[in-house]
């Protein structure tokens, strides 16, 4: 046999050993009981970041459901009791608890499926945000390049914040992406404190 043939049936036996060992099959036998304990029960309690790592080592990963509800803080015999006298009929087989149980909501994130937390939607808005204005304030042939070279700071790099009669207006890209700036600078510590950073 040659190398090359001995590495392929390595590769191969490592690829099936992958396979068999990585698949995460329900309990065999598994009654509609154990399946809704085990898809959505769980004695402590926990948070939405505990969701990823509950889910998989229920076999619940892959595929990763879109969306699924914990009951928690609570006691299998609880549950149970929803059948009896801790629930009221609602429709068909359906009863509906006469008690309240903490429930949490796991949702989808993309972070589960590529492995590493991604930065929420605000912080990727406000980077795009005052990234817009800074390719502004470097671009000379931008129709607001003028301006925003009159409302630099003569005191540091900020810039002056104009004065917004409207909440709309302020609420606006141009007051909202200088406050971002402005922030910035403060936190990277370039120049003095002005008074006109917080003006309105």
């Amino acid at each position: 046999m040659t190398q090359t043939m001995a590495t392929l049936l390595l590769f191969l036996v490592v690829v099936i050993v992958v396979l068999v060992l990585g698949r995460c099959p329900p309990p065999a036998n598994e009654t509609a009981y154990q399946k809704f304990l085990r898809q959505h029960y769980n004695k402590c309690g926990m948070g939405t970041k505990d969701c990823p790592s509950v889910m998989s080592k229920r076999c619940m990963g892959k595929p990763c459901k879109e969306k699924n509800s914990f009951v928690i803080n609570t006691t299998p015999k609880q549950i149970q009791d929803v059948c009896g006298k801790g629930g009221k009929p609602l429709s068909g087989n359906l009863r509906q608890s006469t008690s309240p149980f903490e429930v949490l909501t796991c949702k989808r994130r993309a972070s589960s499926v590529i492995g590493f937390d991604l930065d929420s939607l605000e912080v990727v808005a406000e980077r795009r945000m005052r990234s817009k204005l800074e390719a502004i304030m470097d671009n000379f042939s931008h129709p607001l390049f003028d301006r925003l070279a009159g409302m630099k700071s003569t005191f540091s790099n900020r810039l002056i914040h104009p004065r917004c009669d409207r909440e709309r207006y302020r609420r606006s890209f141009l007051p909202s992406a200088i406050r971002l700036y402005n922030a910035s600078t403060l936190r990277l510590g370039r120049g003095n404190i002005d008074s006109d950073l917080f003006l309105d």
